[in-house]
């Protein structure tokens, strides 16, 4: 231009001016000038906002005219990563040997941008799980915001008591670690106690007042229940009658969960009659929730002594 011209612009786009950029609105090209910039100034801040651009349409004005390519898009590229999803761990239900596997729940607080793998390890307090599925190198891809592990319950006969499996969760690339960062769940030996005499015979004195008669759990059972047994009733000479030689309460014995051993208290009644010695037998009877040791005692045969 011959003179000095003010050349004005209008701006579009969605970037936002004053947050994402600033420019003055217009620009002053010198006389004799053959161009003049449009300053545009970039606004770096820390907000994940993608790409987003700014259009600048030249309009007319006062010494010049506006030709056809009026129009610029400019383009302004985020540098802010996203945020890193937080990830956790929850347990699922107990878990029952030969029933179900012990599963686990991955949960981000966001889906990650792209699939990524989450690390962790398996321990476990008991005999439940295969050494091929403990460790410390255990992963999970994760594309949402949940993923499961399913870890396999090994089923056996042997009598063992309730154990645990535990994931705990790693640090790893493309996700952060938070809390809780490690869930447990409770398995269940599907193996049932088995019940027995401690001893095949006893000897009570007839003043002894209460004798008691042990019977063993080859294992504490994880239920309560109740023990079944009776009093073998004979009338052969020498053998004791209940409710006149001795009593024993009931036909069934409660057995709270996590007992190793219970006692079944029976009464020796002290009479004046001269009996001499007396015997009987308890026998245990097959009940729910327990069975019998193959080749131990079933009965007991206590010994009364008489005092008259």
């Amino acid at each position: 231009p011959h003179r000095r011209i003010t050349v004005a612009y209008t701006l579009a786009g969605d970037a936002t001016r004053g947050s994402d950029y600033t420019t003055p609105g217009s620009v002053t090209a010198a006389a004799g000038a053959a161009h003049v910039d449009i300053p545009v100034a970039i606004t770096n801040d820390s907000t994940v906002e993608g790409a987003e651009t700014v259009t600048v349409t030249l309009t007319a004005g006062s010494g010049y005219q506006v030709g056809p390519q009026s129009a610029h898009t400019l383009t302004i590229t985020d540098d802010d990563a996203p945020p890193l999803p937080q990830v956790t761990v929850t347990a699922g239900p107990d878990a029952i040997e030969g029933a179900a596997n012990a599963t686990f729940t991955i949960t981000a607080d966001a889906a990650p941008a792209a699939p990524v793998t989450v690390r962790y390890t398996v321990t476990q307090n008991g005999q439940y799980v295969t050494s091929g599925q403990l460790g410390t190198n255990k992963t999970r891809s994760l594309s949402g915001t949940t993923a499961t592990i399913h870890i396999p319950i090994h089923n056996d006969n042997a009598d063992e008591a309730s154990g645990t499996v535990t994931v705990t969760l790693q640090p790893g690339t493309g996700y952060d670690v938070a809390t809780p960062a490690a869930a447990t769940v409770t398995v269940h030996d599907d193996d049932l106690p088995y019940a027995r005499f401690a001893a095949t015979a006893s000897t009570a004195a007839e003043s002894a007042g209460t004798h008691t008669v042990r019977v063993e759990f080859t294992i504490a059972p994880h239920r309560d229940l109740f023990l079944d047994y009776s009093a073998l009733i004979s009338r052969q000479p020498g053998s004791a009658t209940r409710r006149t030689d001795f009593t024993v309460p009931g036909q069934a014995l409660y057995v709270p969960a996590g007992t190793t051993h219970v006692d079944i208290p029976v009464t020796i009644i002290d009479d004046n009659t001269r009996e001499g010695t007396e015997t009987f037998t308890l026998r245990l009877n097959i009940g729910r929730y327990y069975y019998f040791v193959r080749g131990a005692p079933r009965t007991h045969t206590i010994t009364i002594t008489d005092n008259d």
